[in-house]
């Protein structure tokens, strides 16, 4: 509201009043100014995209590792079989000069599959195929066992019945029996006699393919598994890494998964162990060092003959960072 002053005359020289006004609000005015932002959505799209980012960079960081312990992974796959082929060769020629052709055919196979298309290999496979075609095999011996051939010990019915069957043996098998055969293996199977099972579940494969063929394989995987762990446990490495190769071959589900393991360990144990018995010292620094003791260093007793392959070819590193207490 406004307060009019009184006209003003023409001689009206005194001083007049200050013009007060008064302004009357329906809502009084906070006294105190508002402070920050009080737009809530654009609170929302600053922490969405701060997240946003944090996330990406989370991401990428992470992709970068993958690739980093893929590349890794790659790399320490690549020596591992230039290691096995490595190992492989020198003992392929031993074999094949020796005549030992199914060693060699194990070997080669083994080698074939880290290094598919390789000729030399391939040329090998053929070659010991060959030779054990012509050359009599230490399990055809049970051939002429007797067709009615039983177990030493008291037979069980099952024997009984087997060897009841097996005296009409099969003429156009030279007279060799299946199931007497057949037999034979389970009873040596319950002895233990892992070996004489392993010869005579050989040779019905070989001679007679078509006979209980199943229980045939899955019998002769077990035997192949409990042999090599016999064999392993006495320390016959070359033995154990044949047999259980050929259960690989075979495709058999074997109770212990870490046969590929155990076979490559045992195989650079063997290549080294040998490099330090005949004295060739670098060789054998070598495969201690690079190969066996950064996956195997407890293998039987990898860290001492290690140490003394050290000592001998003076590598301090190597004696340091492994045989120190």
């Amino acid at each position: 509201m406004f307060d009019p002053d009184p006209p003003i005359a023409a001689d009206d020289t005194q001083p007049r009043p200050p013009l007060i006004m008064t302004v009357q609000r329906d809502e009084p005015l906070d006294d105190a100014p508002q402070r920050g932002c009080a737009n809530s959505l654009l609170i929302l799209v600053v922490a969405a995209m701060f997240m946003g980012l944090c996330v990406a960079i989370i991401g990428l960081a992470g992709a970068a590792g993958y690739r980093d312990g893929s590349n890794d992974a790659a790399t320490h796959t690549v020596n591992t079989r230039i290691a096995a082929i490595s190992t492989q060769l020198p003992h392929i020629s031993q074999d094949i000069a020796a005549a030992n052709w199914d060693s060699a055919l194990l070997r080669c196979a083994y080698v074939g599959t880290l290094q598919p298309g390789n000729q030399a290999i391939a040329g090998c496979i053929a070659g010991a195929q060959a030779a054990l075609s012509a050359t009599p095999t230490p399990t055809s011996t049970v051939t002429a066992l007797p067709p009615t051939a039983t177990p030493s010990n008291a037979p069980t019915s099952a024997t009984k019945t087997a060897g009841t069957a097996a005296a009409t043996s099969d003429s156009a098998n030279n007279g060799f029996s299946p199931t007497a055969a057949w037999a034979r293996a389970l009873e040596e199977n319950r002895k233990n006699n892992f070996e004489t099972a392993v010869g005579y579940l050989e040779a019905i494969r070989e001679l007679a393919p078509n006979f209980n063929t199943k229980d045939v394989t899955s019998t002769l995987c077990s035997t192949y598994e409990n042999l090599g762990n016999e064999y392993q446990a006495g320390a016959r490495l070359s033995e154990m890494v044949i047999v259980i190769n050929k259960a690989l071959d075979l495709s058999c589900h074997l109770a212990d998964s870490s046969w590929a393991f155990t076979i490559n360990a045992a195989q650079l144990y063997l290549d080294a162990k040998s490099a330090l018995d005949s004295g060739d010292y670098a060789r054998a620094d070598r495969v201690y060092r690079d190969l066996l003791m950064p996956i195997a260093p407890s293998y039987l007793d990898t860290k001492a003959l290690a140490c003394q392959a050290f000592n001998k070819a003076g590598d301090t590193a190597a004696q340091n960072k492994y045989c120190s207490p």
